[in-house]
């Protein structure tokens, strides 16, 4: 993202990287106004599914792993952070991150059984047979659901954005005046960049968590979660909110790249 006063764009010393990324994030917070507050807000909904997990009866809590909530926020709010630091294909490392916690969480919601397999196989080089079968990427993201399968598309798409590819390499690269180019640490050029990135991050959580809600059942007391059903509609709505707000700031920005 372009500023007028960050003179050490291109330092590939470590000081100037910390010093342009400390310029990216206050850029950026700014850029995003009222619509930051959307990330906290996502994390608290997160939190809120975890409390009332862990408020079910015992018999239920270990029917569901919850643990793995915790890596869905960690990865999602590490996510945010990479895209406000104008890191865009590492912002979404660990979206694609986000992507398989919930996979699994789903995997593992569906079948309590396979719990005991998950943990075995966590702390295994090579994963058996049966662990790899269990959690490969087609039942993490089935084709019959249409939320996990969108979740595959992205997963897909992710992973073709933050490998080592001739594409993600030319993201980083700029013109030097020597007629070659200059690697630059930033991928995340412009603000439109840092809000696109922004927006999809937060969406691709929006399906994670409606694809966990679906998977996230209790025997013996099936209405545990309206509280966090009624939650997450209200942020659903208000994440739409933003994002037409976003998208008018984003337009400013390319209107006048236009002219």
């Amino acid at each position: 993202m372009e500023n007028d006063d960050t003179t050490v764009r291109y330092r590939h010393d470590f000081g100037g990287i910390v010093d342009l990324e400390a310029k990216y994030l206050e850029t950026s917070t700014k850029l995003l106004g009222a619509s930051f507050v959307l990330v906290d807000d996502f994390l608290q909904v997160i939190d809120l599914l975890k409390k009332l997990s862990n408020e079910l009866p015992v018999s239920d809590r270990g029917q569901l792993p919850i643990p793995l909530l915790d890596f869905v926020r960690y990865q999602f709010a590490m996510a945010v952070l990479m895209c406000l630091r104008g890191h865009a294909s590492s912002s979404l490392t660990f979206a694609r991150g986000m992507l398989e916690a919930c996979g699994h969480a789903c995997v593992l919601a569906e079948d309590p059984r396979l719990i005991d397999l998950w943990q075995q196989n966590s702390v295994n080089e090579k994963p058996d047979k049966r662990y790899r079968e269990a959690f490969k990427t087609s039942r993490l993201f089935p084709a019959a659901d249409a939320d996990r399968k969108r979740l595959g598309e992205l997963y897909a798409l992710f992973s073709l954005r933050t490998h080592p590819s001739a594409v993600v390499l030319h993201s980083h690269q700029v013109p030097a005046d020597d007629g070659g180019f200059t690697f630059d640490y930033n991928d995340a050029k412009t603000p439109a960049d840092v809000l696109d990135h922004f927006v999809l991050v937060i969406d691709t959580l929006l399906i994670c968590l409606r694809a966990l809600r679906k998977c996230w059942r209790t025997p013996t007391k099936p209405d545990s979660f309206v509280r966090w059903d009624e939650e997450f509609q209200f942020m659903r709505d208000r994440f739409g909110r933003h994002v037409r707000r976003m998208s008018d700031i984003r337009k400013q920005f390319v209107d006048d790249a236009d002219v």
